[in-house]
Parts: structure tokens; C-alpha cells; sequence
């Protein structure tokens, strides 16, 4: 008789982890003790950068800078959830010949070994290559996945626990199709259908901490 697969045990989130949960709307009240099931967590959570489960066909990269802060400069307070989530607008160079579409993702630290999605945007068609300041819908033709607020949300943007500077990752990939994904699609499974599709892909960082007041 084949044994049963032992079921993983539940996530028991941080007091920051039952806030985050909380202002997403995703439960209506965190008793003390209560466990989070690890779908429900893993929504907003990924293992790896995206930038590292897929290779480019082509080598070169694409140039991602934003208006808000410079590459591996300081992300301002207000496009953090401590100021006032406000997205910092990205933009990027043109994808090589064949590009149908790109995708943005935005990552960052999460908890333990894993990261934080604080933005993911696929299916924007070749013609745009830039993402407005202050966006909270997608460009028509694009949709948005998940990120740590659930599906659906223009943007999550950075929310340190402690004082350590953590870095986040702006990732833009240029694709040669289009995808056929439902809206409600996980990072994981997005990523897995981009692979073999990946033109040429990019990233700028950029660094957050606590507000100290």
C-alpha cells in the first residue's frame, strides 16, 4: 500500500507577515496562534529572482532605469508602504527584433530564505516601453499577476521589517510572444511559460530600509 504524502505544516506568519495579510483584504481578522495554509502565503512569495529561472536567446541586455531613484541608489520613502505606495515608474530599452511583449517583475527580501513579489505585469505590448510614475492600472493589453497584496494589485511597493538595507530588483524581460495565461496566475507558473520565449532581459536595483519616525 502506498503511504500518503505527509502534508507540509502551516505557515505561522510574523506579526508583520498577519499585517500584510490583513491590509490585502485576505482575511478579515488574525486570531492569536492562527495559521496561514502555505498556498495562501505563497501567492506573494517566490524562491528565486526571475532574472535567475530564465536564460535570454540573446545576450545583450536591456538598459531599466527609473524616474524615482537611480541603479542601486536609495528608493524614496513614497514608494514604499510606509509613504504612501506610490510606484516609481520604470522605463527600458528597446527588445531585439521579434519582441511581442514584456514582462515586468519586481522582487524583493521576504521571509527567511524567500522573496517578496511586489509587482508583476505581463503581456505589455512592444510599442511601450515605459510604466508611468504613480501607475495603479496596467497599459491596455497587459494584465497584472500576483504580488504579496494577492492578484490583481498594481503595485505592493517595498516594506522592511528592520533596520538592515535590503535590496530590491526591478526585472524587465522582452518575449517573442504573447502569453495566454489566465489573469490569476502565479510567478512560478508565469515564469515557466516564459522559458524558451526570453529575447533579452534586464534589471536595475535599488535599496530600502525602515522609516526611522
Amino acid at each position: 500500500m502506498k503511504a500518503r504524502a505527509a502534508t507540509p505544516p502551516p505557515y505561522r506568519p510574523s506579526a508583520a507577515g498577519w499585517a500584510t495579510l490583513l491590509a490585502a483584504g485576505m482575511l478579515a481578522v488574525a486570531p492569536a496562534g492562527a495559521a496561514v495554509p502555505r498556498w495562501l502565503f505563497a501567492i506573494g512569495h517566490a524562491k528565486a529572482l526571475a532574472l535567475t529561472l530564465v536564460s535570454p536567446k540573446v545576450r545583450s541586455a536591456l538598459t531599466v532605469t527609473s524616474p524615482a531613484f537611480r541603479d542601486g541608489g536609495a528608493i524614496p520613502c513614497r514608494n514604499t508602504q510606509y509613504c504612501g505606495n506610490v510606484f516609481p515608474g520604470v522605463a527600458w530599452s528597446a527588445g531585439p527584433a521579434g519582441t511581442r511583449s514584456y514582462v515586468v517583475i519586481m522582487e524583493g527580501p521576504g521571509e527567511g530564505a524567500l522573496y517578496s513579489i511586489h509587482l508583476t505585469l505581463f503581456n505589455i505590448p512592444a510599442a511601450i516601453r515605459q510604466l508611468p510614475s504613480g501607475m495603479t492600472s496596467p497599459p491596455a493589453g497587459a494584465s497584472l499577476g500576483a504580488n504579496v497584496h494577492g492578484f490583481h494589485h498594481a503595485y505592493a511597493g517595498p516594506h522592511p521589517h528592520g533596520a538592515r538595507r535590503n535590496e530590491y530588483h526591478l526585472q524587465v524581460f522582452a518575449l517573442d510572444v504573447s502569453l495566454h495565461l489566465s489573469r490569476s496566475v502565479t510567478l512560478p507558473r508565469l515564469v515557466a511559460a516564459m522559458r524558451g520565449h526570453v529575447l533579452a532581459d534586464g534589471q536595475m536595483t535599488g535599496f530600502a530600509t525602515r522609516p526611522s519616525h
